[in-house]
């Protein structure tokens, strides 16, 4: 069920998927990200993870962001995310993924949190605001200053 679900997802110029804190509009090249009003928990935590998912794009060097599908844009104190859309991956190339390749990028595990954007496989799902809140920035900073040596 769930291949037939993404080769349909495919090939459609839109489509809807819920998360738990999210609902996703995938219109044509975009992914809009809205927080998922149907409880009030989910959506303040929809609201950080598209602020913190901005804020992860925009922050980390080059070579992370080849690792994410793009961010483009936050509005409105995250209400809305726009970002690259992703194809999805099937079974087979999310078990040949190397998962720590991610490492330090907030992630959750799953197969429908990674997509295939330019022909590498990226985090479509990046959000965690717990991470971001408990110190990502200075993540940022120790990478910037290996960088820089």
């Amino acid at each position: 069920m769930i291949d037939i679900k993404r080769k349909i997802q495919k090939h459609l110029p839109w489509f809807i998927k819920h998360g738990t804190t999210r609902i996703v509009f995938l219109i044509g090249p975009y992914a809009l990200k809205v927080p998922n009003v149907f409880r009030w928990k989910c959506f303040l935590r929809g609201l950080l993870g598209n602020m913190d998912e901005r804020l992860w794009f925009k922050n980390s060097p080059a070579d992370w962001k080849l690792k994410m599908a793009p961010s483009y844009l936050c509005l409105f104190g995250g209400f809305v995310l726009i970002a690259g859309r992703a194809e999805p991956i099937d079974l087979e190339d999310y078990q040949e993924l190397d998962i720590q390749s991610f490492h330090p990028l907030p992630m959750d595990k799953k197969l429908m949190n990674f997509g295939r954007y330019d022909s590498r496989i990226v985090l479509v799902d990046y959000a965690d605001s717990r991470q971001f809140c408990s110190g990502c920035e200075q993540i940022f900073k120790c990478k910037k200053v290996v960088d820089l040596k």
